[in-house]
Parts: C-alpha cells; sequence; structure tokens
C-alpha cells in the first residue's frame, strides 16, 4: 500500500532514520542513569539499513525517471568511451537491435585484426549475420585500400560480402598519415563516433543518441559515398598502380 504513493513511502523513511537517530542519542543519556540490554540497538541497526535500502533504491528510480526525462525532453543523450572494448561492446548490441540500416566507416590504416580484443571480433562478425537476418536491411561501409595490410582486408572483405547482396562496400582515398573520424549510424537515431589514436588499441569513442544529430551525420556519410568507389573497382585500380610502380 505504501509503495503505491511515493511521498508516503519517503515520509515513513525519513521518520525511521529520524527515529533511530533519536533512539541513540536517548540511549547515550538514559545510560549513564540505568542499565540498558547490551543487545538493544541491535534492532536499531536493523531497521536503520532496511531504511537505507529502500532510500537507495529510490535513487535508482530516480535515476532511471532522469533519463526518462531527457529523452522526453529532447536533449541528446551522449556516452563517452574511455576505451574501445567498451565502445565495440555497447556498438555489438546496437547491431543486433538494428532493423533497418547500418552505415559504417572504416578509414584507417589498420585492419580489424590489429584490434586484439574479442568484443572487436564479434562486431565485424556480426555484421554479415546480421544482413542475413535482415534481408531487407542494408550495410553500407566505407574503407580505404591505403597499404598492404587495408588491401588484404579488401580482398577479404570480397570473398565474404560478394554473396550477402544488402553488404555494400565501397573504397575513399585516404592517403593522409592521421585517420578519419571513423562513424557508425545505427538505423539513423544513434552515432558511434571512433577517435582514432595512433595506436588501435588507444581508440576511444561517443554514442550520441539523437535523431536530429544522426540524421546530419547521415548526410555526411552519403557525401562520403557519393564520392567512393566500388570495392571491386577499386582493388582492381590499386593493382593496375602496383603493377606499373613494378
Amino acid at each position: 500500500m505504501i509503495s503505491q504513493y511515493p511521498q508516503m513511502r519517503r515520509y515513513v523513511l525519513t521518520t525511521i532514520l529520524v527515529l533511530a537517530a533519536v533512539f541513540t542519542l536517548v540511549e547515550s543519556i538514559v545510560s549513564q542513569f540505568i542499565t540498558i540490554p547490551e543487545n538493544w540497538f541491535v534492532f536499531v541497526i536493523f531497521v536503520t539499513m532496511i531504511a537505507i535500502v529502500e532510500m537507495l533504491k529510490n535513487v535508482e528510480d530516480l535515476e532511471r525517471s532522469f533519463e526518462d526525462v531527457l529523452s522526453e525532453s529532447g536533449w541528446s543523450q551522449v556516452t563517452r568511451y574511455p576505451n574501445f572494448e567498451n565502445f565495440y561492446e555497447d556498438l555489438s548490441e546496437s547491431v543486433e537491435d538494428a532493423e533497418e540500416s547500418l552505415y559504417l566507416t572504416h578509414i584507417r590504416n589498420e585492419s580489424p585484426d590489429d584490434f586484439d580484443a574479442e568484443s572487436t571480433k564479434e562486431y565485424f562478425d556480426k555484421l554479415e549475420h546480421w544482413c542475413q537476418t535482415h534481408p531487407s536491411g542494408r550495410v553500407k561501409r566505407i574503407t580505404t585500400l591505403s597499404n598492404p595490410k587495408m588491401v588484404s582486408w579488401g580482398e577479404e572483405l570480397v570473398q565474404r560480402t560478394e554473396r550477402i547482396s544488402n553488404f555494400y562496400v565501397r573504397i575513399c582515398d585516404w592517403e593522409f598519415k592521421f585517420p578519419f573520424i571513423n562513424l557508425a549510424i545505427i538505423d539513423e537515431q544513434e552515432v558511434y563516433i571512433a577517435l582514432t589514436a595512433d595506436q588501435a588499441e588507444e581508440t576511444t569513442g561517443l554514442r550520441i543518441q539523437d535523431d536530429e544529430i544522426a540524421t546530419s551525420f547521415v548526410k555526411y556519410f552519403n557525401n562520403v559515398w557519393s564520392k567512393s568507389t566500388e570495392l571491386k573497382k577499386g582493388l582492381e585500380s590499386k593493382r593496375g598502380v602496383e603493377i606499373k610502380q613494378h
């Protein structure tokens, strides 16, 4: 009954804590004049602990309520990831929950194999599985062939995706020494941003849950996509350049 009335519940819990404090104070005074059983305080401690636990539950409810208010108010929800393991763990979960589209970039000098973490490998493997379980969905990935390692990964991508009709890969020219800010856009509703450092293991990231911001990133992605080359043609062009150089 009390749980149905949050204000009454808070009042009762506060009252219990106040009474516990009063009892303790009274005991310290009365014990100077009369003898009080040694274990009298066990009951007070027990009741106080229950009250504290209940109040902590209220804090959790308040946190969830605050998140609901944020989502309803139109404020963007931003999550920061201090390391790439946690980043790819959440990204992998978002891929599983996606329903319509995945727009991805991997424009850097390191292939996925350079990320020595199970979460990263699971993420890249789940992309192909998602295509198979979502035949009406689509995956668009933009990568680069900036070095022999990335060329090898591009050739592997051709073999792994040529039988998947809804997995599209394009190549962009990225010959700079610094990495691209890579993206993963889920259902055009949330954006993962990988902030690449010198080493793959130093990658950190952000997650933005906001439809309007996601739409802006989709436009940016489509701009890069339109100026990129289909994977097979990119590989053929790369091989042609290498042959001429030899």
